[in-house]
């Protein structure tokens, strides 16, 4: 039996929460005749542990490897004999640690081809035989989360290959943005992009009146309060309540506004754009409201 310790990290290609993927556990690898080692191998980790036995023209063969890339991890285990007199058997037992600045909430996604693959959320309990493609949903605590991932292969008795495979993707779920509220007559619609520095939250408003030429300002609220207040006397309601408002130019109507999602951890943030015409009375125009949930 060949032993193989694991030790790897990989950053996640996914910047916006500085994800980490770590991986420990063991390949291991038997290949016998007439329960007789004959030859062994062993290769470090990314890469491949093996076995390989063989005695006047009988072979038996196996090996167990792995690789952590970017966002994805794989494992594979494969065990042949060329008559009945061999035995393989192949084994990658890992376990897999995901780290995130704050807890967040995401999914494994898992393709599996044979059927000696098993995933034990535990990581410390009886694995789960998975089989094809999977998606299921986790969460990552404070303190991480470590799932065990089994890739066996075992043939025997017979001339044959025996293999199995798996790859392992985590996928944070995306910051939810949905959109409440009437446009009076502005609309303000969102997008959640990522870059190497963080997470970015673009507003984008569009249809400000054609007054605002004169008076080429409006209102960006940010609140966490949805309200419905209509505004008189055109009664366009205020939907959210504004401890953060920066006056934003209006140009052709339009405005776009940048800026970096705060690391408040899992909130709620409400957006809305407003703005007057010029002089008296005060005649109240504002967008839809949206609703941006943090992850």
């Amino acid at each position: 039996m060949l032993h193989r310790s694991l030790i790897a990290t990989i950053l996640f290609a996914s910047p916006a929460l500085s994800q980490t993927l770590s991986a420990t556990g063991t390949l291991d690898a038997t290949a016998q005749i007439l329960s007789t080692i004959h030859d062994s191998r062993s290769g470090p980790f990314p890469g491949l542990v093996q076995a390989y036995a063989s005695f006047g023209g009988v072979t038996a063969s196996s090996t167990a490897g792995g690789t952590l890339s970017g966002l994805s991890a794989t494992l594979s285990a494969k065990a042949s004999t060329n008559t009945q007199f061999g035995y393989a058997t192949s084994v990658a037992n890992v376990v897999f640690t995901i780290q995130t600045p704050r807890p967040t909430s995401g999914r494994l996604d898992l393709i599996v081809a044979g059927n000696g693959v098993g995933l034990d959320l535990g990581p410390v309990g009886s694995a789960q035989q998975i089989v094809g493609k999977r998606s299921i949903a986790v969460g990552v605590t404070a303190t991480g989360l470590s799932f065990r991932v089994l890739c066996s292969a075992e043939q025997r008795n017979a001339s044959g290959t025996s293999q199995s495979s798996v790859s392992i993707v985590f996928v944070p779920t995306a910051s939810e943005v949905t959109l409440y509220g009437p446009s009076c007559p502005m609309e303000l619609q969102c997008m959640w992009t990522r870059s190497t520095s963080g997470d970015w939250i673009l507003l984008q408003t569009t249809g400000a009146p054609h007054n605002t030429s004169v008076n080429p300002f409006a209102f960006l609220l940010i609140g966490t309060q949805q309200l419905n207040i209509p505004l008189p006397p055109t009664q366009c309601p205020l939907l959210t309540d504004f401890p953060f408002a920066n006056m934003i130019p209006i140009v052709n109507s339009s405005n776009q506004t940048r800026f970096l999602a705060p690391s408040l951890g899992r909130i709620t943030l409400l957006a809305q754009t407003i703005t007057t015409s010029p002089g008296l009375p005060l005649k109240w125009r504002t967008s839809n409201g949206v609703r941006i949930r943090l992850p």
